[in-house]
C-alpha cells in the first residue's frame, strides 16, 4: 500500500524523536498545522513547507512526494 505525504511526514519525525511542537517550532509554523499535515487535511501542502520539513528531517522531498 501506498504511503502518504502526511504518514512519510510522521514516519520520519518519529525516526528522529521531534514532537509535533518541536518540529513546528523549527519551521515557524503552528502545532495544528503540522498535525493537518500528519492527518492529510492539508491537500495540496505549499511547496516551502515540504521543503521546510525535508530539510528538517533529513529526508528529500521526492521521498516525502
Amino acid at each position: 500500500m501506498l504511503q502518504t505525504i502526511g504518514q512519510r511526514v510522521r514516519a520520519a519525525r518519529e525516526q528522529h524523536g521531534i514532537s509535533q511542537a518541536e518540529l513546528a517550532r523549527r519551521l515557524k509554523a503552528s502545532v495544528n498545522a503540522i498535525n493537518m499535515l500528519e492527518q492529510d487535511a492539508i491537500l495540496d501542502p505549499r511547496a516551502s513547507r515540504i521543503i521546510g520539513v525535508a530539510r528538517e528531517l533529513g529526508v528529500t522531498t521526492d521521498y516525502l512526494l
